[in-house]
């Protein structure tokens, strides 16, 4: 008889123990919060101030709340778990970024605001008849000996006839063909994999050799545009000067003093 009042003390014992724990875990504010939806926006990437060249970027992240997710201002589909990646496109330079969670009163109660740029891979050039600003090459002055190989550059309207004059001599210079580079491994997620143009239209290069030495001369770009009636012209002035040094005064800048000790 003792035995079994002593196990029905113990089952007792055991039940108020057992029910004043799992008490405890329903009132506890940490358990209870583990068991509600998160309405907090956790953004896995990009992170604020990134740089791309790219044209669009993605956003990784999660939000389990319930609500509605935008990405300035479109909604964002979210998986079950509340996991999203959706993508943007981006302007050239600064771009800004709100991604906020919205609950069933259209209020906002979490944002996260970020900045991304987008870089330039290369120079634009001008869409009006002319030169891109700090684009003449030489930027320098610069000596070259004589019959040494010059190349002269510039970044112009597209499609126009640009040509260098120096002097009573005249260079024509050709639009170089477009080359080009893989994008970012980040770009398969985004679709955008195409190759990326490195020189777009607008890059021109002509190059030559003077037979005859000169001392410090301008160097004249011109643009030209025959496609308008009439022909229209855009003259700029490179910041350098070029000279062309006789094969005199080249061996004396070349000399090398030999000095000889006993």
């Amino acid at each position: 008889m003792k035995m079994k009042v002593g196990i029905v003390v113990l089952a007792i014992a055991f039940l108020t123990i057992f029910l004043t724990n799992f008490l405890i875990f329903l009132t506890d504010p940490t358990t209870a919060q583990s068991q509600k939806p998160n309405s907090q926006i956790s953004l896995v990437y990009p992170s604020n101030g990134a740089k791309t060249l790219s044209d669009r970027i993605f956003f990784i992240g999660n939000v389990s709340g319930k609500g509605e997710l935008l990405l300035n201002g479109r909604p964002v589909k979210r998986s079950k778990s509340g996991n999203f990646a959706p993508s943007l496109p981006l302007d050239l330079g600064e771009n800004q970024i709100n991604l906020s969670f919205k609950n069933s009163k259209q209020e906002v109660i979490n944002q996260i605001k970020l900045n991304v740029q987008r870089l330039a891979i290369a120079p634009t050039p001008p869409s009006d008849l002319g030169f891109l600003t700090d684009s003449l090459y030489p930027n320098l002055n610069i000596s070259k000996p004589l019959g040494e190989k010059i190349c002269f550059r510039a970044i112009a309207t597209p499609k126009s006839d640009v040509t260098v004059k120096i002097g009573e001599n005249s260079i024509p210079l050709t639009e170089l063909e477009s080359n080009y580079q893989l994008p970012e491994n980040s770009a398969v997620l985004t679709g955008k994999n195409s190759p990326i143009s490195l020189n777009p239209q607008g890059n021109y290069q002509g190059c030559t050799s003077f037979s005859q030495p000169f001392d410090s001369a301008q160097v004249v770009f011109t643009a030209t545009q025959i496609s308008n009636s009439p022909a229209r012209s855009v003259t700029q002035i490179a910041n350098g000067k070029l000279e062309i040094l006789s094969k005199e005064i080249n061996k004396k800048t070349n000399q090398v003093a030999e000095v000889i000790v006993d």
